[in-house]
């Protein structure tokens, strides 16, 4: 079985089966991708893939000081008790 890397993609000729059905029971090896059922980016999808990674590095929450992190944890403790 071959695994996908960061530097390929599934295969849209064959939805990354590596072979391109022709009849029932009847299929050759797909000439997208030679039957590997992945294939190369295009530049545009390796652009879309480092936008979007660039984009995804903003969300959820900021990170947090140790202070904040300490002080927040210190209400923790005194609310449920802890010595």
């Amino acid at each position: 079985m071959h695994w996908a890397t960061d530097t390929e993609i599934e295969c849209l000729e064959c939805q990354g089966h590596g072979a391109v059905l022709i009849a029932i029971d009847d299929a050759v090896t797909c000439p997208a991708c030679n039957g590997e059922g992945l294939r190369a980016p295009t530049q545009d999808e390796l652009d879309n893939a480092a936008e979007d990674a660039y984009q995804r590095q903003f969300e959820g929450e900021p990170p947090m000081s140790f202070s904040e992190r300490a002080e927040i944890q210190a209400k923790r403790d005194a609310q449920w008790g802890v010595k």
